[in-house]
């Protein structure tokens, strides 16, 4: 894998789990 995707893999996936934990505390 290039070190640009795996960047933005692991980019995405930061902003995934901030998106799903910025969810639940909305939900709260």
């Amino acid at each position: 894998m290039e070190k640009k995707q795996l960047k933005l893999y692991r980019t995405t996936c930061k902003n995934a789990f901030y998106i799903k934990r910025y969810v639940q505390a909305e939900e709260t």
